[in-house]
Formats: C-alpha cells, structure tokens, sequence
C-alpha cells in the first residue's frame, strides 16, 4: 500500500473533540492531519443537527470551559451563528449554548486553515497498525483505495474507541449486565414555525397531564433570536398530551420532545429514540435509521396535527447521521466513576472538568430501571490517566470514548466536556512528540501548565 502522510500527531475523527485536539496540536507546534468519515467537520454538532452545547458553566455559575471551546463560540458569535452562553432556569445545570450548524461547519473550516492542520474528508480508519504495544498508524480507505497513515502519536477521535479497540484495548460497552446501550435518536429540523404561538399555548394550560411543556418555568431559555431584537423561547421541552398518544396508539417516547430555535420560523427538534441499537454494528445501526426516519416522520403528523404553532410547519431536514449517546468505554490507566463526579473529587492530573449532569437514556424500553437523571451540585476534574488507553503506547483517547463507568459516561460525553477534552488530548501529543516520549511518560505538570497558559480551566 502507498504512503499517504507521516504527521507528528493523527487525528483519527474530526468531530466534537477531534477538531478540537487538532487545533491544540498544530497550536502547540505538532504537524497534524484530521481523516473524517464526512466531508465537513463537527462530527455529533454538525452531522447529527445538535442544535445546542450544554454546559460551559456549572450550577454556581463559574465557566468551567474556556480555552479553544470558548474561543470557538466568540467566533460563531461574530459571525452571526451562535446566541452565546444563555443561563439555564435555577433548577437545572449551567448553560445553553445554542448555535447554527452550517455557520459552524465554516468555522470549523476556517480555523483548521488556519492552523495548518491537514483533513482528509471522506476516509474511513480501516485498521492500526501495530508493532507489539506501539501504535505506528493507521490503514485508511477512500475512493483512491487503501492507503497507509503513520504518526508519532495518534488521537482515536471517533466517538466509539474504534481504533483503539481494534488496537487491542479493553473496553466495556454499554450496561454491564448484558452491553445494551442507550438508545440513539434523530434531531430533525421545522421551518414555518410560530413558535411564541407554541409557548402562548403552554402558559395557558393548566393541566399539567395536557400541558406540553413540564413546567415552564423550569424548562425555557430565554434570549434573543439571531436577527431579532425581541426576547422570546429559544428552548422548550414538551409533551404530547397522554390522551393522545393513548387514543392515536403513538409510540410513549413521543410523550417529550425539544424545541430549540435560534431563528424565527426555524426550530430543531428532538427526538424519537430507536432502542435496543448497538452502534458499533452496522447491521444495527443501519435498521435504527430505517426505524428512526420512519418516527420522525410521524412524529411530523403528530406535531402538525395537536401542537398549536406547528400547523402551517414542514419537515425540513433530517440529521444525516443518528444521534449515538453511548457505545465503547476505553479501559484506561484510571477509571472515572460515577462517585468521582458526585464527590467533584480533585485529581492531581486533571485536564478538563465537567458539571453536566448524570444522564443514562432508556436501553431496551422507555422507563428502563437504568434511566437515570441526577443533577451535580459541583464540577468535577477528569484525569489524564482516562484519556490513556491500557496496554498500547503512543495512542490517546478523547471525548465520550475515555475510561468511565457507565455512569460516568452520561455525564462526560456532552460537546462542551468532548471539547474539553480534545484540548487535553492535543496539547499532549504535542509535547510527547517535542519530549519524545509517550503519554504515559509525560510530566503531567507541563502539560497542566501549557493548558493553563492557553485558557483551559483545570
């Protein structure tokens, strides 16, 4: 096979967190190429019309993220595609952050051009290469063929640990008992919405077992439309009324849905689940989109039909890649727990923090023993040793994939902790590769110290 590139620092995955690990690494001096199953960058932000980041603050309010993530939205701001960091309702965590897809998808273009940092859209990781526990590259396919990728350092970017697990890692996937993970779901995009008619028609409802929305109070963000000098409902959550998913025999998971609108007339909404999906396997995941698109649109007819705004409304767009929240663990030289995060615990090589809450979604049937929500009252730290994967060398993990329990993972793998951790991840390959050494050799108060010089709360 041809040699395609030798780069200081592969990034395999340009989504969330690997964009993010990109720009680190070139910043921090580090030769770098991006290979991307889409021709765009964002991964779950763009490909699966994630339609909001959640959160770059705590409950208390302190911003906990900062460094490129916070750069990137100032840029989406001053290009008329983002809202900024809008404050959640008292009772629930941090902040909203809602953002343009599309607008986002230049920015992710302009700021990879800027750095340097080589992409190669449509390529998919076929398979590491490997000399004992040294992880020298990967083996791609696109439309040239097979070809050959060899690196320094290596940052498995892909959202389910692909590479590292085809490495040779362990991992765990989904609910220990049986490895079902939570189910995945469809963001879809409404135009031709009156959406101020929608939230009229919640606050003059008085039955909550009729009222779309679970309190209003609660549940809304407030702020100011792009183009718009009023305030009005940026988020609402709702529901179809139970009488109606009784009398029209709907699926229960129409029950709640989110309304997320950053133009007028314009809203994305989320979102049918497909459960009892394993994401890593293709057959499975191909019949969850079958399933999925056929729910969205019913789901259609059903908002156009009961929800009052939505009358005149059209489905616009449906994600092209469904929403997966859960699939690998990567088992690392430290495991996140759940009590880690409930404690905030302070570990002495913590690289990124967190504050969303604990969040694991219905496996095999809505309402699943292991549905869980729980708010946290504080931040927590996340250790480099999660983001080091057990018995490889010269290979880092970053965003949902790094080594938690379970329930760790429903907190961790929200975009702005991805982000986060995509920085940690970047800025350390590039010092392994100015030290020549591997990230487990790394001096982790160096690495701290870069992070803080560039922004990154610790």
């Amino acid at each position: 096979m041809q040699l395609y590139s030798k780069k200081d620092v592969l990034v395999v995955g340009g989504g969330t967190s690997g964009f993010i690990a990109a720009i680190a690494a070139a910043r921090n001096g580090a030769s770098c190429l991006i290979v991307e199953q889409y021709g765009f960058l964002g991964g779950t932000m763009t490909a699966s019309l994630l339609p909001h980041c959640q959160t770059f603050y705590d409950s208390k309010g302190n911003q906990i993220i900062k460094g490129i993530p916070q750069e990137l939205i100032e840029r989406l701001e001053k290009e008329k595609g983002a809202l900024g960091h809008l404050p959640r309702p008292p009772i629930y965590w941090g902040t909203d952050t809602p953002y343009d897809g599309e607008v986002y998808k230049k920015i992710t273009d302009d700021m990879v051009k800027e750095e340097g940092v080589d992409v190669l859209f449509h390529t998919f990781a076929c398979e590491p290469i490997i000399y004992g526990q040294e992880l020298k590259g990967i083996i791609i396919q696109n439309k040239s063929g097979r070809q050959i990728i060899l690196a320094d350092i290596t940052i498995d970017c892909t959202g389910d640990g692909d590479i590292a697990a085809f490495a040779g890692a362990p991992y765990k996937k989904g609910r220990d008992s049986d490895g079902l993970c939570q189910g995945v779901s469809f963001q879809f995009e409404m135009l031709n919405v009156d959406l101020d008619k929608t939230a009229t028609y919640i606050q003059s409802t008085k039955n909550k077992d009729k009222n779309i929305l679970w309190a209003l109070s609660d549940s809304g963000v407030i702020g100011k439309k792009l183009d718009s000098k009023k305030e009005s409902f940026v988020r609402l959550v709702g529901t179809i009324p139970k009488d109606i998913i009784q009398k029209d025999k709907l699926p229960a998971d129409f029950e709640v849905f989110t309304m997320e609108s950053i133009r007028e007339g314009r809203v994305i909404m989320g979102h049918p689940h497909v459960l009892n999906v394993d994401a890593t396997n293709a057959k499975s995941l191909t019949e969850a989109n079958f399933k999925g698109r056929r729910k969205v649109h019913k789901f259609v007819s059903v908002l156009k039909k009961y929800i009052p705004g939505f009358e005149n409304a059209y489905l616009n767009r449906i994600a092209p890649h469904i929403g997966v929240r859960e699939t690998r663990r990567i088992i690392g030289d430290y495991v996140l727990t759940s009590d880690d995060i409930k404690s905030s615990k302070v570990f002495f090589d913590s690289v990124a923090k967190g504050a969303f809450p604990i969040d694991v979604h219905s496996t095999e049937k809505l309402g699943d023993e292991d549905n869980i929500f729980e708010y946290l009252e504080s931040a927590y730290t996340i250790p480099f040793r999660c983001l080091i994967p057990k018995k490889l060398k010269n290979i880092l993990v970053a965003g949902r994939c790094i080594s938690t329990d379970r329930e760790a993972n429903g907190s961790i793998r929200v975009t702005p902790t991805c982000m986060a951790l995509g920085q940690a991840a970047g800025t350390a390959a590039s010092l392994c590769v100015l030290k020549q050494v591997s990230p487990r050799e790394l001096e982790i108060k160096e690495l701290q110290n870069l992070l803080k010089s560039q922004g990154v709360v610790l």
